[in-house]
């Protein structure tokens, strides 16, 4: 399991980590959706913390 904050999800090269690490262990995953998934629900909890 992979727990990162929001700050550190904010930096580029933790995203291109994440992305690597999607392509090694997950290669039949489509990236790109659970990219736009985790930036979604930052997104809404960005809003709720409002």
């Amino acid at each position: 399991m992979l727990s990162l904050s929001v700050m550190e999800w904010e930096d580029a090269n933790i995203k291109e980590g994440f992305r690597d690490s999607m392509a090694k262990y997950y290669p039949k995953k489509e990236i790109g959706e659970v990219m736009k998934q985790v930036e979604k629900w930052l997104a809404y909890l960005k809003k709720e913390g409002q």
